[in-house]
């Protein structure tokens, strides 16, 4: 071997080294994660795998709460915890989340549907049950509606994701494709430890990518799915960091029940509907009218 074939083995050689004493090193990370941040809840065998579920107070209806694309039930901390001195309300890590295991395949809407339902059935949650979607979540609440509609009796849309972003809102795909991208870096950049928040894990990355990839074919489910009838629906709709298409569109959505209001924030944004103490209560209050048309069998009331 020449010289420079030498260097080349000997750098190739270091790369291995580095890269498996980072990934060894980021799988203790992650294992003193865990230990400090013991899990609450339980984990509920949906049928050879498990997945990560946590409820907090009583009453009926169960309130379930379904996070945005990449997003573990972590980001329902502020509004979980007030809903449930309401009526009992619900949050699950999706698989290879959180605690949950990872599923066997990557999964589009019909899949994560039927997750839910099996978890709805093994943890014996009396439904019909009021399905609040976060962004992406919104479509997964509607696909879940279509498919298991004797599972929901209510649904609250938090500036949830239109199923036609791709055709009616110019830079979605740029957005999109790009954002894909990223994303199948992430479980390299997870097991290297580049990726240095708490719970960013290589299977929490791999359920990101899949997740994204998946995208195209959920909107496509949600599109299919037909309207929620006369179930009581809040739509609540941030425009402060919102594309100018975004409000019609959003209208749109809430016209998918003929028992619905429509709620727009204009000083809101995306994330503060679930982390800003102001605007969580919004979403809150939109959660508990939907709660109480349920109990009540009244009309939904006004903005």
């Amino acid at each position: 071997m020449t010289r420079r074939g030498h260097r080349v083995l000997a750098a190739l050689l270091l790369l291995v080294a580095v890269a498996v004493t980072a990934t060894t090193l980021e799988a203790r990370r992650d294992e003193q994660h865990r230990r400090a941040n013991p899990m609450q809840g339980a984990l509920i065998d949906i049928g050879g795998r498990r997945l990560h579920l946590q409820c907090l107070g009583s009453g009926h209806p169960t309130v379930f709460l379904l996070p945005g694309a990449g997003e573990t039930s972590a980001v329902w901390a502020r509004i979980a915890p007030t809903v449930a001195k309401t009526s009992r309300a619900c949050m699950h890590d999706r698989a290879g989340r959180g605690w949950s295991d990872p599923a066997p395949a990557p999964q589009d809407g019909a899949a994560l549907a039927a997750d839910l339902h099996a978890l709805l059935l093994r943890a014996h949650i009396d439904g019909p049950v009021v399905l609040v979607g976060h962004s992406l979540g919104g479509l997964y609440a509607r696909i879940h509606a279509a498919r298991y509609p004797a599972d929901v009796a209510g649904m609250v849309l938090l500036d949830a994701t239109h199923a036609e972003m791709f055709t009616r809102v110019p830079i979605y795909p740029a957005i999109y494709w790009a954002y894909r991208g990223f994303t199948t870096l992430l479980p390299t950049l997870a097991r290297l430890g580049v990726l240095r928040a708490p719970d960013a894990t290589p299977a929490l990355a791999r359920s990101q990518r899949d997740e994204w990839a998946a995208i195209p074919v959920v909107m496509h489910q949600a599109a299919a799915t037909p309207t929620l009838g006369d179930l009581p629906l809040v739509v609540v709709t941030a425009l402060r960091d919102q594309m100018e298409q975004w409000l019609p569109l959003q209208r749109e959505l809430v016209a998918l029940s003929s028992n619905s209001v429509h709620r727009v924030l204009e000083h809101a944004t995306h994330m503060s509907l679930l982390d800003s103490a102001a605007d969580a209560a919004i979403s809150v209050k939109a959660i508990v009218d939907v709660i109480q048309a349920v109990r009540t069998g009244k009309p939904l009331r006004g903005p």
